[in-house]
């Protein structure tokens, strides 16, 4: 999928409605990320998709295996050095390297793309 910073990833439109997204994605199971999460999570093959308690996008999370592209970069084949090289303004945190210019968080296991969580804007606020 295509990321376009703050405002969509592939068909997923930031701020669109849950019941929008299930229409071009309908093959979801829906469940509960952590005890404590304030809403439900839809989980699709590699990928699942976060909302807020008005039920609109406001993440969207990918694993490894899957194509994430920004600027026709596919950015799971980048390693963590080949990341701070491209976007020099990622903010490390405790491994993960946040890009919020670009919008979204990156984890590594052994210096490999893990997952990458895009984001909409205010999300981290």
């Amino acid at each position: 999928m295509e990321l376009i910073p703050y405002i969509k990833v592939g068909n997923i439109v930031f701020n669109e409605k849950r019941s929008l997204v299930r229409v071009d994605y309908p093959n979801f199971r829906e469940f509960k990320k952590t005890p404590i999460s304030r809403n439900t999570t839809d989980a699709y093959p590699g990928f699942h998709v976060f909302y807020d308690i008005n039920n609109e996008v406001e993440a969207v999370e990918f694993f490894r295996g899957e194509s994430l592209t920004l600027n026709g970069v596919n950015l799971f084949s980048l390693s963590k050095a080949e990341f701070i090289n491209k976007f020099p303004g990622c903010i490390d945190e405790d491994g993960s390297l946040n890009c919020v210019k670009e919008g979204y968080m990156v984890s590594f296991a052994h210096n490999v793309v893990d997952g990458i969580l895009v984001y909409r804007k205010g999300y981290w606020d």
